[in-house]
């Protein structure tokens, strides 16, 4: 017996007395946020401890980084992402049998749109005109173009968008099918009718500079937003999108029917830095929460990223209708009668065309006036009545409650 404590001690000595006896110890570990981070929330899990005889619930924080990230951080962090972001920055070359490949076929289009050729080629897009691997298609505003491929899955193309279908490899085999395209601006939606496996070898992904969305098999909108911060945002329609940053070993979230979700960096104040110091930047981007979206968001983007819309004359956007000055007004900055309610998203980023509150800073938040002519009666407004908030502005109407 003593023999063997004494090699127990030594193996304590070694490895460390916490590797030793972690496992029966029911003592929850001392888990906090990096220096560059801040607790968003936290995370409950439960482990076994003393020797599988006991269970310990045990709580870790939900680290996310901060915004602004300071200036120590950013340096550090570029360092640490250096060796990821070089090998996902190596482009495969263009082989001329890829840009032989017919993929896909022009099946509507409106307004000016043109395709680009892997040698730079530029035509006009034309009903029925076929597209091939490596292409690229550029919509002008006020149009739209619908791709149908030869496997039946369909691609929509918003108006401002550019978007190369870099790799598309059609197979009847499952684990052979590869389909990439790379979102460099604007908005497209993709209605994938083929299953894939969702591996390196077997995938369809959307992928703009700072993020992949990689499905099996669904029906889903990217698009991309850009200013002080880049945005790559996933909605889903149906099926279910795995979302990540670019660099290697980037944590996934699954966004779910009827969700959204987005992968944002900070692309302020880079002016100064080279190309490959700012793809460094791209890696150091965070995951908005993955909340759901109302019935009211779900109808206008499946609207307007659809075929129907092709059919239908296009609706000019209805003007704001403020109320009228009256002698009757009660509130003031705004005006507002007795009982009327005031609706604004507080705290939302600037160039916005929605009411952010995926966003922590973000709130959709409802005033009453009432008889002493204060707007009064704060109240957040749920996720599934946030589209009543203007992204700028206000609006005052009657309550809703």
């Amino acid at each position: 017996m003593a023999w063997i404590f004494r090699q127990i001690l030594l193996l304590g000595l070694v490895l460390g007395w916490e590797s030793v006896w972690a496992s029966d110890s029911c003592e929850c570990a001392k888990i906090t946020c990096g220096p560059c981070e801040m607790s968003q929330s936290l995370k409950f899990y439960t482990e076994k401890c003393e020797a599988g005889a006991k269970t310990k619930s045990c709580a870790r924080p939900v680290c996310v980084p901060l915004d602004p990230m300071p200036e120590h951080c950013v340096a550090e962090a570029a360092k640490d992402v250096e060796r990821k972001v070089a090998s996902q920055s190596k482009a495969k070359p263009i082989t001329m049998a890829q840009a032989n490949v017919e993929v896909a076929t022009v099946q509507k289009f409106r307004g000016s749109a043109w395709v680009k050729s892997a040698l730079n080629k530029k035509s006009t897009i034309q009903k029925d005109m076929k597209i091939y691997e490596t292409d690229t298609i550029i919509t002008g505003s006020k149009s739209a173009v619908v791709l149908i491929f030869n496997d039946l899955n369909r691609v929509f193309i918003h108006a401002d968008t550019e978007v190369q279908i870099t790799e598309y490899t059609q197979a009847k085999e499952k684990k052979r099918r590869r389909a990439l395209l790379d979102l460099k601006k604007g908005k497209l939606r993709s209605s994938v009718k083929q299953k894939y496996e969702n591996s390196q070898q077997s995938f369809y992904r959307v992928r703009s500079k700072s993020a992949v969305a990689g499905v099996r098999g669904t029906d889903f909108v990217v698009e991309i937003s850009s200013g002080t911060k880049q945005e790559t945002k996933i909605s889903t329609l149906s099926g279910e999108v795995g979302l990540s940053g670019r660099f290697e070993d980037a944590k996934v979230v699954s966004v779910p029917n009827g969700h959204r979700a987005s992968f944002v960096v900070n692309t302020a104040d880079n002016s100064m830095f080279d190309d490959s110091e700012k793809r460094e930047f791209a890696a150091k981007g965070y995951l908005t929460p993955v909340y759901k979206m109302s019935d009211h968001q779900v109808k206008e983007i499946t609207y307007e990223m659809s075929i129907a819309r092709f059919d239908a004359p296009e609706k000019k956007p209805k003007k704001e209708v403020k109320p009228k000055m009256v002698s009757s007004d009660v509130c003031q900055s705004p005006s507002a009668q007795l009982n009327q309610c005031l609706w604004t998203c507080s705290g939302n980023p600037k160039g916005q065309n929605e009411c952010r509150i995926d966003l922590p800073s973000v709130s959709c938040v409802r005033k009453r006036c009432n008889a002493n002519g204060e707007w009064k009666e704060e109240t957040r407004i749920p996720a599934s009545e946030s589209f009543q908030c203007p992204a700028e502005g206000y609006t005052v109407k009657a309550c809703d409650y």
